[in-house]
């Protein structure tokens, strides 16, 4: 079966990340990966942060991480796709967005006005699968079924309190798909956890499929 991690961070485009993309690669090369998805944060007070930048200077400043990510993967034989981790102002929550594209958030003026239900609806109109992350981190997140299209039911990030047994019941509660991640962000991290596949994941779109259909296995 093939091994992809569909939430991996990067020094370069994530302020909590510790690894450079390109050793990220290798990582998970080694491990064993054929596919991993570049997922850095994009969030409101981030961009907030560098407020001489533009909505797309921002963009491209958080997709970074994914083009060095590519370049090594690309070179060694690891696919590397993209998908943005976006938190807007109303809670803690996350939530890893496939198959919207860089230009999709930028073009968006408004986007940090926007409340996460309203996003999920521009996300939907934009082709986006949205997977809501970790919903039950640290006692401060929640499930938001309403915008959500699935669940990261098991995340192996090791410093924080996932409580991925009450993620899984949610999922069934909500009737949500399931789908795991490492959200690796440094040396530790990689290769505890991802979904495992009879075919490769390739493209966006086969592991949306793939999380759509549940033929796939969580890696815990």
């Amino acid at each position: 079966m093939y091994k992809c991690d569909p939430h991996v961070h990067t020094k370069e485009s994530s302020i909590c990340g510790l690894l450079p993309a390109a050793e990220m690669a290798r990582l998970y090369k080694e491990a064993g990966y054929t596919t991993i998805f570049i997922t850095d944060h994009f969030n409101w007070y981030c961009g907030e942060g560098k407020p001489d930048f533009t909505l797309k200077e921002y963009v491209e400043q958080t997709s970074l991480g994914y083009t060095l990510a590519k370049e090594e993967g690309d070179k060694i034989g690891l696919r590397v796709l993209w998908a943005p981790e976006i938190k807007f102002r109303e809670s803690f929550n996350h939530f890893l967005v496939y198959g919207i594209r860089p230009e999709d958030l930028w073009q968006k003026e408004d986007l940090f006005e926007m409340t996460t239900a309203e996003f999920y609806l521009y996300a939907k109109e934009k082709g986006g699968y949205v997977v809501q992350g970790h919903p039950f981190r640290d006692e401060i997140c929640y499930p938001m079924p309403h915008a959500a299209d699935a669940f990261e039911v098991y995340n192996s990030h090791p410093r924080h309190r996932n409580h991925n047994e009450e993620a899984l019941a949610a999922s069934v509660e909500y009737g949500k798909p399931c789908t795991a991640g490492s959200d690796a962000h440094r040396l530790g991290d990689i290769g505890l956890s991802g979904i495992l596949t009879d075919t490769e994941i390739k493209t966006v779109q086969d592991y949306i499929n793939a999380v759509k259909t549940q033929n796939l296995e969580l890696i815990k």
